[in-house]
């Protein structure tokens, strides 16, 4: 990848590879899970681009927890989806379910997915250049399968991930009682994600199932107790996981984070760079167009 990276080629991550290796079929899993999308959407610009922090820290009440945290002290309107954005005059009309709000400047947060099903109307209409950019970084989908079960059941020197293969389907990751919580959680992402979200909960729920008794026996299949999932395909407000940047898009995620007429300005994951797909790039995207914001508006801001 770095070879054809280095020669101005960007490719798929499935034109990369060797697709002969026994371990293929694990390394396409692992990146879907890493991008959310299968190896052949997927540019290779965004496998070599990525800087990961080597810092992953457990949230004992969730992730969202920490994001609200993020936002203590803020006023945050939640429930208030946006209808059109008028940025055709000297400032920017929002219309939202709530009514209409006005600014100078404003700063666009919501996904690709969202921009991209046209679910926000802008008048003017975006240009052109940056419908492309949108259209080259379309989110994938990654879903995470809960079961309930005593974590007593695994054994101590069982590892905490295993992975799990099944012949025609994807392999899937199982973390076993992570950090000694009372659950197993399956993990799919690309296209078998979505093709297990439209099957419904009880299709995902089987589907961990079935490759928890793969590794451990079919015993195991009776102490299931219930079951949680995510389903961000369906979910309205994102319409999918994360982005990915298509073959030959890598550049777009730039293309996308730039401001337009000092009016609208640009963030969210697919804007960053080197640490799209997490929630933490979406974070400092975020701060780096309140920046943007502050600039043309000639104040210094307090976050350089």
């Amino acid at each position: 990848m770095a070879a054809a990276w280095s020669r101005g080629e960007d490719i798929s991550v499935f034109e990369a590879i060797d697709r002969d290796s026994p371990w293929t079929p694990v390394l396409d899993y692992f990146t879907a899970l890493n991008t959310s999308a299968e190896v052949d959407q997927v540019s290779i610009g965004d496998i070599l681009n990525y800087q990961d922090t080597e810092e992953d820290w457990p949230v004992s009440d969730g992730y969202g927890e920490l994001v609200a945290r993020w936002a203590t002290g803020i006023p945050v309107q939640l429930n208030t989806a946006v209808q059109q954005i008028h940025w055709d005059g000297a400032g920017v009309a929002v219309e939202t379910v709530r009514g209409t709000l006005t600014a100078s400047r404003i700063i666009v947060a919501v996904s690709t997915g969202v921009l991209a099903a046209g679910q926000i109307r802008f008048v003017p209409e975006l240009p052109g250049s940056k419908l492309a950019a949108i259209a080259a970084l379309p989110l994938g989908n990654y879903n995470r399968i809960r079961l309930e079960i005593d974590r007593h059941l695994f054994a101590d020197d069982l590892p905490e991930r295993i992975v799990v293969e099944h012949g025609e389907l994807p392999p899937m990751s199982l973390a076993l009682r992570p950090y000694q919580q009372d659950c197993v959680v399956g993990m799919v992402a690309g296209r078998y994600a979505d093709w297990l979200e439209r099957a419904g909960p009880e299709a995902s729920r089987q589907a961990v199932i079935d490759s928890l008794c793969q590794a451990l026996g079919n015993d195991m299949a009776k102490h299931v107790r219930g079951d949680r999932q995510s389903a961000w395909r369906g979910n309205p407000y994102v319409l999918g996981a994360y982005s990915a940047s298509a073959p030959g898009q890598f550049h777009q995620r730039a293309a996308l984070a730039g401001p337009l007429n000092e009016r609208l300005f640009f963030c969210g994951e697919a804007t960053s760079t080197n640490q799209f797909c997490t929630c933490h790039g979406a974070k400092i995207t975020g701060e780096r167009a309140a920046i943007e914001v502050a600039a043309s508006l000639g104040i210094t801001s307090r976050l350089h």
